[in-house]
């Protein structure tokens, strides 16, 4: 992590890690910076449209998984968000209507 400049307040979001690396790689890369980020009293904001159970399974890493949940929740506050996605706030409710291309 040379070169590494933390910054005051780090989000991303985990969902399925597509990095180029294999997912394990990925797995201690956000390890790494998770807990550089606890030691050092960072804040950080996680996003992800998984539940908290099923960080295991997105990072192939189960014990890795619970080592970050551990160091981001034991000074932070977890929020679960109901409702539509704010990205499909226009989308139609009723998709039972198709398209002239669905139809062909």
């Amino acid at each position: 992590m040379a070169g590494f400049t933390p910054a005051t307040l780090l989000s991303f979001a985990v969902n399925q890690p597509e990095c180029g690396k294999s997912p394990a790689d990925a797995a201690n890369v956000l390890f790494r910076v998770v807990s550089i980020r606890h030691l050092k009293r960072r804040s950080t904001i996680v996003t992800t449209n998984k539940p908290l159970a099923a960080l295991g399974q997105v990072l192939h890493d189960a014990d890795l998984a619970e080592a970050i949940l551990d160091r981001l929740l034991e000074r932070g506050t977890h929020y679960v968000l109901r409702g539509r996605s704010y990205r499909t706030r226009n989308f139609k409710e009723d998709l039972s209507q198709t398209t002239e291309l669905d139809a062909a």
